[in-house]
């Protein structure tokens, strides 16, 4: 029986600096479109990229892509990766609990049902993205799960946990493009029960 689990990024993200600075959530948007240009370029995942920073500060305390395929786990979704990172260098299991009043997860599309669930456990105070849950699902055929359709609403108001601010479509052109870049380069959709192309 396997009692542990090896999840990892790969090597060329070592190159991006994850102890810079961002000025704004543009600034972050731009890196993480970045990060899933490159996956997609380097054919080391899915078109996505997520990063975890400190709106305040501007720290960056994680980078992550998509390594579905690569680490044979369905789980392993740049969101959730972004924030098990966070976790893992401040130490704890609840972002809320942190030395930083304004964490953020920025990523290139909109969260799955997978990553909505992982983003309302993790402690999180604001969410930035990029492409829309349509955007995914119309572009590559990536079905992202039935979240509740008012879930933009759902997150600043889930009372009696602290309410998670939300941005949307921070420059969502440039998010799709590289949606589009995936599907043309041809990389793989790999929804559940379907069969490799």
């Amino acid at each position: 029986m396997t009692s542990t689990l090896h999840l990892s990024l790969p090597d060329w993200i070592s190159q991006y600096e994850s102890n810079t600075t961002l000025a704004s959530d543009e600034d972050a948007m731009r890196l993480v479109i970045e990060l899933s240009e490159q996956n997609v370029k380097e054919k080391t995942g899915g078109p996505f990229g997520s990063l975890v920073y400190d709106h305040e500060s501007g720290e960056v305390c994680s980078l992550s892509v998509n390594r579905v395929l690569e680490t044979n786990c369905s789980a392993a979704h740049a969101e959730v990766l972004a924030l098990l990172l966070a976790q893992q260098k401040l130490g704890t299991h609840d972002l809320s609990l942190t030395q930083y009043s304004s964490l953020t997860l920025v990523t290139s599309s909109a969260p799955c049902i997978q990553c909505f669930g992982a983003l309302w456990w993790s402690g999180i105070n604001r969410l930035v993205y990029g492409a829309t849950t349509d955007d995914v699902e119309q572009i590559t055929g990536f079905q992202e799960g039935p979240k509740e359709h008012d879930w933009l609403a759902t997150l600043p108001s889930r009372s009696p946990l602290p309410p998670i601010e939300i941005i949307p479509e921070i420059l969502r052109d440039e998010a799709t493009q590289v949606l589009k870049d995936y599907v043309e380069s041809g990389g793989l959709i790999y929804n559940p029960g379907s069969s490799p192309e």
